[in-house]
């Protein structure tokens, strides 16, 4: 199997089988994003890919579920996708999703027919980094899109019958911005319903725009408790019908997990206690991270 760098991939996707297609992100451009700084974008050669789906084939009786690396997969041309489509279900015929991280880019260069033959296909649960609904929090990420544009392309998903998890940074905004990043957010979200949103951590690392952003005095970074706030403001603002919310990553001081409406109570009360039980030291720092996404004091 062929794996290029270090390999990411969405928490819950522990369990799918990894295949890697493309080399690196396409956009690449993200301010607060240092994960493939150094791998040129490229994508795999088709004989690559059938080789490690043969060889994989080789290893696992069955495979559920596939999600495609790496940084954008979903970026790849509508011919490529379906080629790779085709070949994993003649290969791996009681595959039942593919999936892959998904630009809002990525999605807007689809038709609508491509979009709906790539469902057939099978693939969906998306993870799509749509990070804030707030244009200015996109811009100083450097995102590319607006929050309109993505509302639309998520929509166009969802007409199509995909599943997706949309990703959200907390903390995105800074002390500047943290309001209207959280209430722009919230209601998009709301107007979308999606299979899952995934919350996860500002960090701002060193050798980052961000980084630099900050060090000149563009951005203030929330502390641990300022972070903790702003999640317990979101789930307090959503309003969904049968959405994950998976507060699960690494980055995350405390974690939670649950579907709404049903969990909301049991989430919001679960980071309450878990703020009214972390050091206030610890609550009134920010942190720098170790190994992807880890708090470090």
């Amino acid at each position: 199997m062929k794996y290029t760098g270090t390999t990411y991939r969405p928490p819950y996707e522990a369990n799918s089988l990894l295949i890697q297609v493309t080399q690196g992100c396409s956009h690449n451009n993200c301010s607060f994003c240092t994960m493939y700084r150094d791998v040129p974008f490229m994508m795999e050669s088709i004989e690559q890919i059938k080789s490690d789906l043969l060889e994989a084939r080789q290893m696992y009786r069955s495979v559920r579920r596939i999600f495609l690396l790496n940084g954008d997969a979903f970026t790849l041309g509508f011919d490529k996708l379906k080629e790779i489509g085709e070949m994993i279900i003649d290969i791996f015929p009681e595959v039942e999703d593919i999936a892959s991280y998904a630009t809002i880019q990525s999605i807007a260069r689809k038709t609508d027919d491509e979009l709906k033959a790539l469902r057939d296909l099978r693939f969906n649960g998306m993870n799509v980094g749509f990070e804030s609904g707030n244009d200015k929090v996109l811009s100083l990420f450097t995102k590319g899109n607006t929050a309109a544009e993505s509302e639309e392309q998520l929509m166009r998903l969802k007409t199509f019958g995909y599943d997706f998890c949309m990703n959200v940074i907390m903390g995105g905004g800074g002390l500047e911005y943290s309001k209207e990043h959280i209430d722009d957010t919230a209601a998009i979200i709301n107007r979308i319903n999606p299979w899952m949103v995934f919350l996860m951590t500002l960090f701002v690392t060193p050798g980052s725009p961000l980084h630099d952003m900050v060090q000149r005095g563009e951005l203030t970074e929330g502390t641990a408790g300022d972070v903790l706030m702003e999640e317990e403001r979101l789930i307090n603002s959503l309003h969904l019908d049968n959405t994950y919310i998976l507060g699960m990553h690494t980055s995350n001081a405390v974690p939670i997990a649950g579907i709404l409406p049903q969990d909301k109570n049991k989430m919001l009360s679960d980071l309450r206690t878990g703020i009214a039980n972390l050091d206030e030291n610890f609550l009134n720092k920010t942190h720098k991270r170790s190994t992807e996404g880890r708090y470090v004091d």
